[in-house]
């Protein structure tokens, strides 16, 4: 079962918005991940990275035009880095996703977006105060205030992503 757009637009009192509708077809579907980790133990240092794709195949009839099944997730990796104190953590995320190279034309309302990078951070100071179990987490997401579009954000055809984010949470 995969999703396809509606030939005519759900109309709303706000407006016309992109519609769906599942289509039973045949699809062989393949995917693949590799993780990779390191400690560096005296450092208190972990480096470790992340990579996965995944591919479908639409098996149409011929009066079918679809080859690959719309909103497949696009080939992403990530590469982390976490450093470790007493009472303090430091976490940098870099992650990356690619445009999606397994699409078929005239199946989706919009191509595939282009593929960006964004850069997350984060700190956690924890054992603070009278509990043991209480922290404070400081973060940055979009680092960089990336403009773009996930794809498998259903938003994508209306909106960019969340620009730059710095908050402060107690946990």
């Amino acid at each position: 079962i995969s999703l396809f757009p509606m030939q005519t637009p759900v109309l709303t009192v706000r407006g016309a918005f992109p519609g769906y509708e599942y289509k039973q077809m045949p699809t062989f579907y393949a995917g693949a991940e590799g993780q990779w980790m390191k400690r560096f133990k005296p450092l208190e240092l972990q480096l470790s990275a992340r990579f996965g794709a995944m591919y479908g195949k639409v098996f149409p009839s011929p009066s079918q035009t679809a080859l690959f099944p719309n909103f497949l997730p696009c080939p992403k990796g990530s590469i982390q880095l976490q450093k470790q104190w007493k009472k303090a953590s430091f976490n940098i995320d870099v992650q990356g996703v690619g445009k999606q190279p397994f699409y078929s034309p005239g199946t989706d309302f919009l191509p595939p977006p282009n593929g960006y990078v964004v850069v997350n951070a984060q700190l956690q100071l924890f054992n603070l105060g009278r509990t043991q179990h209480a922290k404070w987490v400081i973060y940055a997401e979009n680092i960089g205030n990336k403009k773009y579009r996930d794809y498998m954000d259903r938003f994508r055809y209306f909106t960019n992503q969340a620009g730059q984010n710095f908050g402060v949470k107690w946990i």
